[in-house]
């Protein structure tokens, strides 16, 4: 199996298994869960589409620091609205 299909494969793995767990939890513990697991994602994701992607002139787009300052900004946004509505 090719080293990139294997990182993908597990961290695919471990994307799915912190799903379950964060599922499995309530309250305030479940929006810091989402909220790590939002940015170590979207950091993964940056990262390989970086390693993937050209860009001459820099060499890098950036993509694996913008995508999780992003995540993280959803987050809380989300938990803001959230604590209005209640």
């Amino acid at each position: 199996m090719d080293g990139f299909i294997f990182v993908v494969l597990l961290f695919l793995v471990f994307v799915g298994l912190m799903v379950l767990l964060i599922s499995n939890i309530k309250g305030k513990l479940s929006s810091y869960l989402s909220a790590v697991i939002a940015t170590l994602c979207a950091w993964f994701i940056g990262l390989i589409l970086d390693a993937n992607i050209r860009f001459e002139p820099i060499g890098f787009l950036y993509l694996r620091v913008l995508f999780p300052i992003l995540a993280m900004g959803v987050c809380i946004l989300k938990a803001i609205m959230k604590a209005k509505s209640d």
